[in-house]
């Protein structure tokens, strides 16, 4: 969805709950100016990014036992 500064301005609450459900675009005098995600649509499309990068057979748990390791 495409919204003004000047809408975003009038109405904040309407345009967070909104960008939870979808991407808001913000424009300034006629162009692209922000984009709000929602933080849970960002982290779906990053986990959706990894599908077929990591092979199935992977053990979450060792990995994150030697990741905790190294710290």
């Amino acid at each position: 969805m495409t919204i003004t500064t000047t809408q975003l301005k009038e109405n904040q609450a309407h345009w967070l709950s909104m960008a939870s459900r979808e991407d808001i675009i913000v424009t300034k005098n006629g162009k692209f100016y922000v984009r709000i995600t929602g933080a849970r649509a960002q982290a779906v499309k990053s986990v959706s990014s990894l599908f077929g990068i990591i092979p199935s057979d992977v053990d979450e748990r060792a990995l994150l036992a030697k990741r905790v390791t190294e710290i």
